[in-house]
């Protein structure tokens, strides 16, 4: 993806087949955000919401992954979820709306789903603000709630 613009098609698709896993949930108006605001913004369950997203490994990791000329020896699994996770708890939003975090892997290249649910719990575990509403993780065809305020 070479511009925000296809980044932002492809993080609709994923949004969209994220969404397609909730039971009971409607979800309208699935716009592109600006930053310094989260990556999207929609009617979810009859509420205006917004959804940061997140690859659950690195860009490196992926291209490591794709390009077979690729010498360097770039990590992901635990590591980059942990990376990742606190790169998006340490972020501050100014938005008045319910934000979201979803992570995902849409590559299968990360851990074991009860691997990274148990990391990312940890992680929050020990956090005292979570600005995030709600956290989830979508990843081999299965979605979590993994974090909740209410």
């Amino acid at each position: 993806m070479n511009s925000e613009s296809e980044k932002g098609i492809y993080e609709i698709e994923i949004f969209k087949a994220f969404c397609s896993k909730l039971p009971n949930t409607e979800v309208t108006d699935v716009a592109k955000c600006i930053p310094p605001k989260p990556d999207l913004v929609c009617n979810f369950a009859g509420q205006i919401t917004y959804f940061e997203l997140a690859r659950n490994y690195s860009k490196e990791f992926a291209q490591q992954h794709f390009d077979p000329l690729a010498h360097d020896n770039v990590f992901g699994g635990e590591d980059a979820t942990k990376r990742i996770l606190h790169a998006k708890l340490d972020k501050t939003y100014l938005v008045k709306e319910p934000i979201h975090l979803l992570l995902y892997d849409d590559l299968g290249m990360s851990c074991a789903n009860h691997l990274v649910i148990q990391i990312i719990e940890n992680i929050l575990a020990s956090r005292e603000k979570i600005q995030f509403d709600k956290i989830w993780y979508f990843a081999e065809d299965k979605v979590v709630q993994v974090y909740s305020a209410n």
